[in-house]
């Protein structure tokens, strides 16, 4: 359901030339494309996926909430700008994020005591 959501929130866009709409319904609809790929390979996931998705899904409601202030609050910001700011630096450390712990094995964390927690294992 949600990914026709998102995908009528990018035909409106392409319709009416709204680009921060297009630019959420595009997100919105990878994000979903992707939970729903996930799903579907649950069994298969690699030992940090977990932490793949905790960060991604903090950070992207990091964005929304920035996004909410710029766009209700920062009026010396062009209006289209106001919405599209947050994204455009957040998303590029999201990427940079996921390349980082998909690079590097999971460890234990030492001294969790929290029944062998994964953490990844930030130094080399």
């Amino acid at each position: 359901m949600g990914l026709l959501v998102f995908l009528g929130t990018v035909g409106y866009a392409v319709l009416s030339g709204n680009i921060p709409v297009g630019v959420f319904g595009s997100i919105g609809a990878f994000t979903v494309f992707r939970q729903l790929r996930g799903y579907a390979n649950a069994g298969h996931w690699t030992k940090n996926q977990w932490l793949l998705n905790h960060i991604s899904g903090f950070m992207a409601s990091y964005i929304a909430a920035v996004t909410a202030f710029s766009a209700t609050s920062l009026y010396f910001i062009p209006f289209s700008y106001s919405f599209l700011w947050p994204t455009a630096i957040r998303v590029p450390i999201i990427i940079w994020w996921h390349r980082r712990v998909r690079g590097q094995r999971v460890m234990l964390a030492p001294g969790s005591g929290l029944s062998g927690s994964p953490a990844p294992a930030l130094r080399k």
